[in-house]
């Protein structure tokens, strides 16, 4: 069934076929990503906020120094 959807998808030869190791490699490279994006994204932050951090709770009603 898999094959006949791939194939009605415009697929050529073969389905691909997931296994165990593709899919432990699959997800360690987008966890790799999403690690990438947040440093960038932290770094953004910690530059607007002024070197402060940026997820900091505030909860005694002051602001950062």
């Amino acid at each position: 069934m898999c094959a006949a959807y791939y194939e009605a998808g415009g697929g050529k030869g073969k389905a691909p076929f997931l296994t165990r190791q593709g899919l432990i490699a699959y997800v360690r490279a987008e966890y790799a990503t999403f690690v990438l994006f947040l440093k960038f994204q932290i770094g953004l932050l910690l530059k607007y906020s002024g070197g402060n951090p940026p997820c900091q709770g505030l909860h005694d009603t002051t602001t950062l120094g």
